[in-house]
């Protein structure tokens, strides 16, 4: 018995290199740091970066690995000092391209909507047997806006379709702005350090003293709080990473916060853009303008209807074997 006992000890510690051992060391997680604030006019343009953290059993440890392919996400937040609002997003690691930019001093934003739009029914007889699809085409809507201080105003607005056939039509309205060349200033602004002494934030910004009891539930000694000045007020941004639970959003971070009841508040963050665009037509309004690229196809046809149907023939023809 002893002699047995003595043999499965190899055995046992085989299963245990070999099995996956669980530790507590990691947790999903998102983390948020605010890379750049710039001036907009007097209001403040946030660049905050977003990195969505995921388990991985690596050597029977496991690891923290970034959640790809969307793990990366850095997010454009403007403000006031009295509300702020989401102008949008891009994965930095797919494109280069951000969707704000300023040309010449003004704040532009890009913002584009994708679908899937139903173009054409299509029925196809096959042993005397009607098959009905539905072809789609994908519409591309991209508008481009500019901010002229308190509201945003529509400047140009293109459609581009690519239907079944492979033919792609775009329609733009507006004065065109070059969206692959949008990028942001080089230099952002400082602002001015808060001091955190005495359980209470402490800072001056344009000569007045301002003396806040830390955000509720935050650990205000383990952040790095800085300054800045905006339309309606002053505007408190932490620039130290914060580490929050899978699946918490860009809303729900503790980033930014202004002076409310002589305490640092968190200020809520909208997507909701279409508060920030301007009420009457402007000048340049794509409303009031005329197509300046004609569609080049508005319907299917061609040696491309012909390639679309043989293929769904074969497919039925599969199916059918």
């Amino acid at each position: 018995m002893y002699r047995r006992k003595l043999l499965l000890i190899p055995f046992i510690l085989s299963l245990v290199v070999l099995l996956p051992t669980v530790t507590a060391d990691c947790n999903p997680s998102e983390t948020y740091t605010v890379l750049s604030v710039f001036p907009a006019g007097d209001w403040l343009l946030i660049a905050v970066g977003h990195v969505s953290w995921t388990c991985e059993m690596v050597a029977g440890e496991w690891v923290s690995k970034p959640n790809l392919p969307d793990s990366n996400v850095d997010y454009y937040i403007l403000t006031d000092g009295k509300e702020a609002f989401l102008l949008g997003s891009v994965n930095p690691l797919l494109t280069n391209a951000t969707p704000v930019s300023f040309i010449n001093g003004t704040l532009y934003v890009l913002r584009t909507k994708e679908t899937e739009e139903p173009f054409q029914n299509v029925t196809v007889s096959v042993n005397g047997e009607p098959h009905n699809f539905t072809l789609f085409k994908h519409v591309t809507t991209e508008e481009t806006y500019h901010f002229n201080g308190w509201c945003f105003n529509v400047v140009s607005r293109c459609t581009i379709t690519a239907y079944p056939n492979g033919n792609i039509t775009r329609e733009c309205r507006g004065e065109p702005v070059n969206a692959s060349a949008f990028e942001l200033p080089r230099t952002p602004l400082q602002g001015e350090p808060v001091i955190f002494e005495e359980g209470k934030l402490r800072f001056t910004l344009d000569g007045k003293d301002y003396t806040l009891l830390p955000p509720a539930g935050f650990n205000a000694s383990s952040a790095n709080f800085t300054a800045f000045k905006a339309a309606q007020g002053p505007v408190i941004v932490n620039m130290e990473q914060v580490v929050l639970p899978a699946g918490v959003g860009i809303e729900e971070t503790h980033l930014i916060f202004v002076p409310e009841g002589g305490k640092a508040s968190p200020i809520r963050i909208s997507r909701d853009f279409s508060r920030l665009l301007c009420k009457s037509p402007q000048t340049g309004d794509a409303n009031s303008s005329t197509p300046q690229v004609t569609p080049e196809e508005k319907s299917i046809c061609g040696p491309g209807l012909i390639v679309l149907v043989s293929t769904l023939f074969l497919l039925l023809g599969r199916q059918r074997d």
